[in-house]
């Protein structure tokens, strides 16, 4: 039979706490410590892989190849190494880049991903509103959020108004100042 210890001030009070039956504990606090079981799973964030574009552009920009853009994704999306961790330890695959520039592009693949979800939330509406293949077209050719928001404009319900704006519009202006002179 199997016996727990327990060190704490309570048991040394009272010596009947000082050893309990582990069979008499409830099966879902009962730990099987005979077994080896695997380290659980690092949650890894899912971000879609850049085009080559996106990879040809942002080597450019930063004078590297592109297999080094692509080290630098695996290092900080894919395997969430911190930009100091990857600029000391893992400099030669990422062809000793400085943090400032490690930075920039993951800022620049954050984008990416983000405008890619954006554009795929955005499509999806527009195909709900049928909206026209020109329309549909100059969504997917978006580069910038802005960009995709004004081919979406279009198709947007109409923007949520406040009390004191709705107010605004019912008076007029001419009326307002009107209203103020007389005060003064």
């Amino acid at each position: 039979m199997l016996l727990a210890r327990c060190c704490s001030v309570r048991a040394l009070k009272y010596p009947s706490l000082r050893t309990i039956k582990l069979s008499t504990l409830p099966a879902e606090i009962m730990i099987d410590l005979t077994q080896d079981s695997p380290p659980p799973a690092k949650k890894r964030r899912t971000e879609s892989t850049p085009s080559g574009a996106l990879v040809h552009t942002l080597a450019r920009t930063h004078n590297v190849q592109e297999h080094t853009i692509g080290a630098v994704r695996r290092l900080l999306v894919d395997e969430q190494r911190t930009v100091p961790f990857v600029a000391r330890y893992r400099a030669q695959e990422t062809q000793h880049l400085p943090p400032d520039a490690l930075r920039a592009i993951l800022d620049a693949l954050h984008g990416a991903a983000a405008l890619e979800a954006k554009r795929q939330k955005v499509l999806e509406a527009m195909r709900a509103a049928r909206a026209s293949p020109e329309a549909l077209s100059a969504a997917r050719r978006a580069g910038t959020l802005r960009a995709l928001e004004d081919a979406y404009a279009p198709f947007k319900g109409p923007a949520k108004c406040s009390k004191a704006a709705k107010a605004r519009e019912d008076f007029p202006a001419r009326s307002r100042r009107r209203l103020i002179k007389s005060v003064r």
